[in-house]
């Protein structure tokens, strides 16, 4: 989940489309060539074109004549399309964006198509387009019966919401979030994914137990077959580590691999943010004292708690 390689890869493609609409354009002025009026027309054109070309700038009645013999030019190509009952746009077909012309840049910018598809890719990369697909606006409050766990809710969606308008240049580069089961926690950290994702930042959504599957299998390969297993998890801006806690706990494996990648992320000032249905005491006695004391520094981290019902048996 390379932001650049996507990038690039969305070059390619417009290069690529930019290449098959000249082709497609050239092959339909080969099919012309062979009648005459075209081919006198286009020939004609050509040598219009240089000459404005090599005109001088300051020489307008010529210019103003050349473009006159262009647009007479360009008439009878329009009556050769016409007399074969072929459309006006046949040798100019419209592009996907007008604003850009499909180049995918405009005055110097990404243009907005662009952006939309780079968005559409990194949501891809990220993956949570069908693991975390909850947004800011998705959040329903009158779910929340209880009136202290709604105004509990309602306050950490202001917040983040906050958060993510300020981020990365934001207070803490951490945030724990703790609380009993279906209280809110997971869908808070998907929407703080889908927003950072949407302002072009890369966030990964992973669950405790798909973390430790993927630590273990780092650890169980051969030196040579770990090359990119740990790219994604260590490099994207933003990491959600969800419901810690429920995860096995493998030996050499869970809290090992877990302190380790929390180290590098706050080291190289990375975001991350843990959630967890376990209290700091639990949180303690499970992971030791090491990583507690990286998970919960009141220097870099929000911790916050949310009480409240399971919503998710209403």
């Amino acid at each position: 989940m390379n932001k650049y390689e996507i990038i690039r890869n969305l070059k390619n493609q417009y290069a690529s489309e930019a290449a098959r609409r000249e082709n497609l354009i050239e092959a339909r002025k080969d099919e012309l060539r062979g009648l005459p009026e075209y081919a006198a027309a286009e020939n004609a054109l050509t040598g219009l074109y240089f000459d404005l070309a090599s005109c001088d700038e300051g020489d307008k009645p010529r210019i103003a004549e050349l473009k006159k013999g262009i647009a007479a030019q360009n008439k009878k190509i329009a009556a050769v399309l016409k007399k074969h009952k072929l459309p006006e746009d046949w040798l100019t077909p419209a592009p996907a964006c007008e604003k850009c012309g499909d180049s995918g840049v405009r005055d110097g910018q990404y243009c907005d198509c662009f952006k939309k598809k780079y968005l559409e890719a990194l949501k891809e990369a990220c993956g949570l387009k069908y693991k975390a697909d909850f947004t800011f606006s998705d959040c329903d409050l009158s779910v929340f019966k209880n009136a202290e766990h709604k105004k509990r809710i309602s306050e950490m969606y202001r917040l983040m919401k906050e958060y993510c308008k300020k981020f990365p240049d934001v207070r803490y580069k951490n945030i724990l979030i703790t609380g009993g089961t279906g209280v809110g926690k997971s869908c808070l950290a998907s929407a703080i994914c889908n927003e950072l994702i949407s302002r072009g930042y890369s966030a990964l959504f992973l669950t405790a137990f798909e973390f430790n599957a993927l630590m273990l299998k780092y650890h169980t390969s051969p030196s040579r077959e770990r090359d990119g297993l740990m790219d994604d998890i260590l490099e994207c801006d933003f990491l959600v580590l969800d419901d810690l806690g429920t995860e096995p706990l493998i030996r050499n494996v869970t809290a090992e691999y877990l302190y380790y990648v929390v180290s590098l992320r706050q080291n190289g000032g990375k975001h991350t943010m843990y959630s967890t249905n376990l209290d700091l005491e639990s949180l303690l006695a499970r992971y030791g004292e090491r990583l507690f004391s990286r998970i919960t520094n009141k220097e870099n981290t929000l911790c916050r708690r949310i009480e409240g019902d399971d919503v998710r048996l209403r």
